[in-house]
């Protein structure tokens, strides 16, 4: 094999390892994610819910399948039934085009938690990660996305 052959065919294994091979979903711009509380006010012992509204860029669909990962990373005081949620374990609307599912981005995902009877008063910082897929309808491409979001709340 000539040198020329052999450099090339490292050069190509090594672009093809940095875009294709070390590849991460990143925080991704066509989709914003917004939280809200049920209460602003959340007392020790009461049940409350987590609201997570989407906006997407124009074009863009959240997809069901591959199932959307829901990942609770920080929040103090606050019991929710568990800290990893896929999409079919939630009650979510979904609308189907060219027979796939998507999530209905017009109604806020809606997760329900309580507040430990014996959560610490103060002043808190609710965070999560949302792990999943995005499909581009009018350019017929899916993308992934690894996005988080955080809200701030207070315990009385």
């Amino acid at each position: 094999m000539s040198k020329r052959l052999v450099v090339f065919l490292l050069f190509f294994a090594f672009v093809f390892y940095v875009t294709c091979g070390n590849s991460k979903a990143i925080e991704n711009s066509n989709i914003k994610i917004e939280l809200s509380l049920s209460k602003n006010r959340l007392t020790r012992g009461k049940t409350y819910r987590l609201f997570l509204n989407f906006q997407l860029k124009n074009n863009y669909l959240l997809n069901y399948y591959p199932i959307l990962s829901i990942s609770i990373l920080e929040s103090n005081g606050l019991d929710f039934s568990k800290n990893n949620f896929k999409a079919n374990e939630i009650d979510l609307k979904l609308r189907t085009l060219d027979e796939k599912k998507f999530i209905d981005t017009t109604a806020p995902i809606t997760i329900p938690f309580e507040v430990f009877k014996t959560a610490k008063r103060g002043k808190y910082k609710l965070r999560i990660r949302l792990e999943g897929f995005l499909t581009n309808i009018k350019e017929k491409y899916v993308i992934k996305f690894v996005n988080e979001a955080e809200i701030d709340y207070k315990i009385y």
